[in-house]
Formats: C-alpha cells, sequence, structure tokens
C-alpha cells in the first residue's frame, strides 16, 4: 500500500487513537516534504523532495519497457565514497561494442546531473565482460556524432575513463535563461521546476539514445 492511500484511509476513517494519530501526522509530514520539489527552488530540494520528484518522473516517463531483468527501470539511493545520492535510471538500449553486447542508458544523480551510462556487457556466448577505457571512448565518439542533430544539446566527457562492470559516458545539458548552472532541469524565474520543459529536455535524451542503438545496433 502507498502512503497517500494509508493517509486516505485514515483520514476517511477517524479512531480517536493518539498513537494513531501521531503516526498518520507522521506519515502526512514526509508526504509533505516529498510534495515540496513543486514549490521549492530545484537546487534546495532535500532527498524527500527528489523522490516526489522521481515520482513524478515514474509517471511521466512510464516505466514499462523493460527488456532485460539486468536493467530494470528505476532509482534507489547509490552509495559512493563522497557519502552516495539519489540515481534514476531509465531508457536502456542495446548496443554492440566489437564482439560485445552492452547497455546504453540514462542516469539522473541526485536530481541535478544527467549521465549517460554504458555497461552490463556480454558475448555472444552470456559471459559476461567489463568495459574498457577505449570502449568507452568508442561509445562517446558515437554520442557526439548523433547529438550534433540535436538542437541546443550540449554533450561533456563524464570525467576520466575507467573500465568497470558499467561507467558513466557523458554528462547530457541543455540551454536555460534562468539556471546559471548547466543542467538538464528546466525552471522558471523563480527557480522552480518547470516539468513540461524539463520532460521535453530528457525526451531528447531519451531520443539520442535510441538514435545510437538503432544506427550501431539495428
Amino acid at each position: 500500500m502507498y502512503r497517500q492511500d494509508l493517509l486516505k484511509i485514515l483520514g476517511e476513517h477517524p479512531v480517536g487513537n493518539t498513537i494513531i494519530d501521531n503516526y498518520r501526522e507522521h506519515l502526512q509530514s514526509i508526504e509533505n516534504a516529498t510534495k515540496s520539489f513543486r514549490y521549492l527552488p530545484v537546487f534546495t530540494w532535500s532527498w524527500p523532495a527528489i523522490e516526489g520528484y522521481y515520482i513524478a518522473l515514474e509517471k511521466h516517463l512510464g516505466f514499462c519497457d523493460r527488456v532485460s531483468s539486468d536493467t530494470d527501470n528505476g532509482w534507489d539511493y547509490v552509495s559512493n565514497p563522497k557519502g552516495g545520492f539519489l540515481g534514476f535510471w531509465w531508457n536502456y538500449r542495446r548496443i554492440s561494442l566489437g564482439d560485445l553486447i552492452c547497455f546504453l542508458y540514462l542516469q539522473i544523480e541526485h536530481a541535478k546531473k544527467l549521465t549517460v551510462r554504458v555497461g552490463y556487457c556480454k558475448s555472444k556466448e552470456g559471459e559476461e565482460h567489463r568495459i574498457t577505457s577505449s570502449q568507452l571512448w568508442t561509445v562517446f565518439h558515437r554520442l557526439e556524432e548523433h547529438a550534433k542533430i540535436f538542437r541546443g544539446l550540449h554533450i561533456e566527457k563524464a570525467g576520466r575513463f575507467r573500465g568497470g562492470w558499467t561507467s558513466a559516458v557523458a554528462v547530457l545539458a541543455f540551454p536555460s535563461e534562468t539556471l546559471a548552472e548547466p543542467t538538464y532541469i528546466n525552471a522558471d524565474q523563480k527557480g522552480l521546476l518547470d516539468l513540461e520543459k524539463t520532460l521535453k529536455n530528457l525526451h531528447a535524451a531519451m531520443k539520442l539514445i535510441d538514435t545510437v542503438a538503432r544506427s550501431h545496433f539495428p
């Protein structure tokens, strides 16, 4: 049962119990924090606000295009040496890299950064392989080539390339008249999320991934 459903039930059927009333107030405070992405500037969002934003993206992007058990669309906490972040990943597409079949996909890092990643590589026999730095360069050049047809799309290399099971290849950003920091998010003059324009940018990024996949793995 979702939190909103439980709040609705508790609101429609009050029981006059202090413990239950306190629990409902606690749930409501979490729900309010989750919805705060709608009225707080994008770069001030708390973790619950980012969770609410990701839930909204799930609904608008539609998570029904699973292509492999290894590549489930979704979002969750991602640990790293810097303390971790909330990640959102989707739009997995097969590409060929020599004798390997890999997946190209999109990932949002803590709501602020949109990256293209590649990984989950397997040979034709089904053996798993780590991706190499040279293969990452190959993918990046493919992305650069096809990104030219997308007006306003800015693409840059995602830091130092290192081999691994999965790796970031590129960071994508779009022009914004209101945000000084290059990003994929679009906001109004007050810095509040413009979800419609942000979704337009995300769909352009998805189309880039689809274009690369069709061109190199028909």
